[in-house]
């Protein structure tokens, strides 16, 4: 079994004990260090093993809120039959945005994407189109 200090490091009997006791504080230093770094190293590894699941959730959790947003205004908006706090050009803009993303997630085959942008892209247009109806 290899050692992390070679021979030459350890403190030899003619050494004096102040020079045997600093060679000491030396070899401590050293293992203490190498122990940390390999043990920070694993740390950062089992962290991340959990992070790449944790990605998924917060990317899912995105789409939600951001599509569901959309719902109270499209009710709304059924509901009193009045769009004239809907800016069209926004709404014009936004939603050949979205569309574009939900052509940007089937190039990419990314269905978390697909999903989230064809949901949200159903609801502005249902909004675009009450703008357009009811003015």
């Amino acid at each position: 079994m290899q050692t992390a200090f070679p021979a030459t490091d350890l403190p030899h009997r003619s050494c004096p004990p102040y020079c045997r006791l600093s060679l000491y504080f030396k070899m401590l230093r050293t293992a203490t260090a190498t122990l940390t770094l390999s043990h920070l190293v694993k740390k950062y590894l089992m962290a991340f093993a959990a992070l790449s699941h944790l990605h998924d959730l917060i990317g899912t959790l995105a789409a939600t809120l951001t599509t569901l947003a959309f719902v109270p205004q499209a009710w709304l908006t059924w509901k009193t039959r009045r769009a004239d706090g809907i800016s069209l050009g926004m709404y014009s803009v936004f939603t050949t945005g979205v569309g574009l993303w939900l052509a940007y997630g089937f190039l990419i085959d990314a269905w978390p994407v697909i999903i989230a942008n064809a949901l949200t892209l159903g609801l502005a247009l249902f909004i675009l189109g009450m703008k357009l109806r009811f003015g």
